[in-house]
């Protein structure tokens, strides 16, 4: 989803897509996503510049969702993010 999108699916067919422009070092990712309120799901990558995330059961309807990526995420050549940076969409109703 977009940030501020509302309607999203929030069945487990979401994905959550990132797209990055710099190879990242797959395992930052685990340590530097939070999602609020909390989400397990599965990590797929299809580079290392694009990520999505799937959710290991349905979310809840009519509920907003904040994802953030922090500082503790890195590039090939050890960098980091300068911020952490957030999006928030909105599950459809039931």
């Amino acid at each position: 989803p977009e940030n501020g999108q509302v309607f999203v699916d929030f069945s487990t067919n979401l994905r959550v897509y990132l797209a990055f422009n710099t190879y990242i070092v797959r395992s930052t990712l685990a340590q530097a996503w939070s999602i609020v309120p909390p989400v397990s799901g599965q990590f797929t990558w299809d580079s290392n510049l694009h990520m999505s995330f799937r959710p290991d059961a349905p979310l809840v309807p009519n509920t907003k969702y904040t994802v953030t990526i922090d500082q503790t995420i890195r590039d090939l050549h050890g960098s980091s993010l300068l911020s952490p940076y957030s999006f928030a969409f909105v599950t459809r109703l039931e």
